[in-house]
């Protein structure tokens, strides 16, 4: 007789049928590397060190605690923030230390970094649906302790186009992980999906999204939201209140 039993679903096959790979995460964070010390990138060091060492910024990330941090300044360079990208990386860099473990606890580190993703007209992963699902696929890349009746839910159930099934299914495995895991996303520059106003739309329901997830704490795990923004827009004011913001408006010393 043949089997009623379905076949078990592995994070592999769940990742293999939404095309990750983390080869474009090592690619952005090579070419932010390289940028630094190309010539006629005017870097604003000042800016860069008084983000990093402000106190509302590393208490976001040191608290034991959720939480939640818009970093919002005015860039100098008219083709956008070429700070924002740097303080992304270089804390993605210094958490990757922590990841796996921490004391008793386990870390997870899910980046997007947006800035290198700013062509609507050539870039594969240029609309906030492909963010959305890079964040997922890290989820799920990192954490292999998922249900396989969990992956299979979600393997089923997302349209890789649809934010809001993505994020759904997103939402629905933060809730299984364990209490002593934190995870945080970064996201360098919401400004770089700002445009045109059709991907601004769809970027604003993916943030706000995640900002109700955030705010739900249907979750155990602690969750922890650090994002850029670099231009004056719908992301400074009507998503984020004030108390989770760091505005930065004078000009720092290169």
């Amino acid at each position: 007789m043949p089997s009623d039993r379905k076949p078990k679903v592995r994070a592999k096959d769940v990742l293999e049928e939404w095309y990750y790979d983390l080869d474009p995460l090592a690619n952005d964070c090579a070419k932010i590397a390289e940028s630094q010390y190309r010539a006629g990138y005017e870097i604003r060091r000042g800016l860069i060190s008084t983000i990093k060492s402000d106190s509302q910024f590393r208490s976001c990330l040191e608290r034991n605690k959720s939480s939640r941090l818009l970093i919002d300044i005015r860039p100098e360079n008219p083709a956008g923030s070429l700070e924002l990208p740097i303080v992304a990386l270089d804390t993605y860099r210094e958490l990757e230390s922590l990841e796996g473990s921490h004391g008793t606890g386990r870390v997870i580190q899910l980046v997007f970094f947006a800035s290198q993703h700013k062509d609507v007209t050539r870039d594969r992963h240029m609309d906030p649906s492909d963010l959305a699902l890079s964040l997922l696929s890290q989820l799920v890349y990192h954490y292999r302790h998922f249900d396989a009746d969990d992956l299979r839910r979600a393997k089923k159930r997302i349209d890789p186009r649809d934010i809001s099934s993505i994020l759904l299914e997103f939402e629905r495995l933060l809730i299984r992980l364990p209490r002593n895991t934190t995870v945080i996303i970064i996201i360098d520059d919401l400004d770089a999906f700002a445009h045109p106003s059709s991907r601004e739309r769809r970027m604003m329901h993916t943030i706000g999204r995640l900002l109700e997830i955030h705010g739900d704490r249907q979750y155990e795990a602690k969750l922890k939201f650090i994002f850029g923004n670099s231009s004056r827009n719908i992301f400074s004011y009507d998503l984020f209140k004030e108390r989770d913001t760091l505005r930065i408006r004078s000009s720092s010393r290169r």
